[in-house]
Parts: C-alpha cells; sequence; structure tokens
C-alpha cells in the first residue's frame, strides 16, 4: 500500500470518524464479495454479513448517498440485502442494473446480447473440466476454479477463446473469470454517476473489478472532491489494489465493524 496520505483514517474506528464528520455531503460506496461479504467456495452461496443490510439502511438516511456496486446480478443483490430498504442502492453487473428509490433501470442496449451470452454460456458449461463452476449472471456469466486451483489455465482458456468468439469482454476476478456484454459501463462509469455533485466519496473494494472505481476516484479528486479509496485486505487481494488504496481494512468483519461504529457516532451526534 502507498504512504497513507496525512489525515487520512488507518483503522475502523477512524473511518468511521472520517465518514461521519460531514456526513450530508458524504457518498459511502462498497463492493459486495469480500466486502460486505465473505468469500466463499461456492459463489451462489455467499450473503451479506449479519446485520449489514440493516446498517446500511440506517445509514441511507444519514450520508448523501449509500451503494453497493457489484459483478453480481441484481436479482442476487436485491435477495442478500433485502434488509436494507429502498434508500440504498443496489448496482447490479457493474452497472448494467441499477434498483433506485425502488425502481429497476437497465442500461440501454444491454439486452441485445442476450442470445450470444446464452450460446457462448452454454458452450462453456459444455466445455468446463470437471470442478470448475460456471455462474449465470444474465447478461454475463463466470468461471470459477476455487476449489480446483489446478485447473485456473485451463479455464482461462476457455474463456479467452469464447469471449474471442462471441465478442465479449473479459473481468477477471477471484479465482474466476468473468464474460461480460461489450458495453461502456464499469464500476468506474458507475462511481461517477453515483458521485456527481458529492463533495466527499469514500469507495470500499478488495478486488480488480474495483481499481476502475479508484480510476473514477482520481478523476473526482482532480476535479476538487475528497476522496478515499479502501481496500479489504486478503490473501488473494490484487496488488494494484493494495498500492493505490489510501487505508486498508483487514478483512470483511472490518467493514461490518467500522459500519456499526459509524451508526454509532451518527446516532450520539443526532
Amino acid at each position: 500500500m502507498r504512504s497513507v496520505p496525512e489525515g487520512c483514517p488507518t483503522g475502523e474506528e477512524q473511518l468511521a470518524g472520517w465518514l461521519a464528520a460531514d456526513s450530508q455531503s458524504t457518498a459511502l460506496l462498497l463492493d459486495f464479495d469480500g466486502t460486505v461479504a465473505d468469500i466463499v467456495p461456492e459463489p451462489g452461496r455467499a450473503t451479506a454479513m449479519s446485520g449489514i443490510p440493516e446498517l446500511l439502511g440506517i445509514l441511507a438516511h444519514h450520508l448523501a448517498t449509500v451503494a453497493v456496486i457489484s459483478g453480481r446480478p441484481l436479482d442476487f443483490l436485491e435477495d442478500r440485502l433485502a434488509g436494507a430498504g429502498n434508500d440504498v442502492i443496489l448496482v447490479g453487473l457493474y452497472g448494467l442494473e441499477m434498483l433506485v428509490d425502488g425502481k429497476r433501470l437497465m442500461e440501454p442496449g444491454a439486452n441485445r446480447w442476450d442470445e450470444l451470452i446464452r450460446l457462448a454460456h452454454d458452450e462453456a458449461w459444455k466445455d468446463r473440466p470437471a470442478g470448475v463452476f460456471v455462474e449465470d449472471k444474465g447478461l454475463g456469466f463466470a468461471l470459477h476454479w476455487r476449489n480446483v486451483p489446478e485447473l485456473a489455465q485451463e479455464a482461462l482458456q476457455i474463456a479467452v477463446r469464447l469471449a474471442d468468439a462471441y465478442g465479449l469482454e473479459l473481468q477477471p476476478g477471484r479465482m474466476a473469470i468473468e464474460l461480460r456484454v461489450p458495453v461502456n459501463v464499469d464500476k468506474g462509469s458507475t462511481v461517477a454517476k453515483l458521485a456527481d455533485g458529492r463533495k466527499r466519496i469514500c469507495y470500499i473494494g478488495d478486488d480488480a473489478g474495483d481499481l476502475k472505481a479508484y480510476d473514477a476516484l482520481d478523476v473526482l479528486s482532480r476535479s476538487g472532491s475528497v476522496v478515499l479509496r479502501v481496500a479489504v485486505n486478503s490473501p488473494e487481494i490484487p496488488g494494484d489494489l493494495l498500492e493505490r488504496a489510501d487505508t486498508l481494512l483487514a478483512e470483511p468483519a472490518s467493514v461490518a465493524k467500522m459500519l456499526n461504529l459509524l451508526v454509532t457516532t451518527l446516532a450520539v451526534r443526532m
């Protein structure tokens, strides 16, 4: 990690204090897997840590913006964060799908890739080596090899071949590779959209896809916003993310602890 800039928070309590300092001008944007949920061997079994949805729902009444931005489909996020309420913005597939004030929004033009995604998904399922899991995301899919790390190269070769054959984009993940529709939407463009007009923006993530969010924060910083790049540590954290983070939390449980502290801090100030 780069040297922590002067005045940057360095732990859960300090980060909670930073977010509370000017709460009504602050946007809190978070990843899902590895950030508010532990990484699990089977992607479909991932769930938000206990109390997280309710905490986010409370914070949405105090902060300018609270959003979860994930590569997961919107249906998945709605299910796992059901207790958060309509004031928390949910962003699926990096920004192709959004739930804002209870209304579902879809990126224009994304659905025209449905047929090609289905063909590529079916071919991936047919060609995958035993032990590699294919996660269906609707407008994309991912090949996971967490349970068979020795098959990583074979899974990657399948993904590269299919991306080339069907004109899809590749997105690296934690012991996984995702095939996405080639629409110019990612966590960076989504962060820029959600942070528009916010004086202070904090983004918390743990994976390669979060680098685009950091890129957006760099642009916002040059435009005068105060930004904070937070990484959640793990043995699998990408070196680039660690290098660019302003501060580091030890694990997803540290995120939960920080959110609890933030709710407590804001309640005391009421």
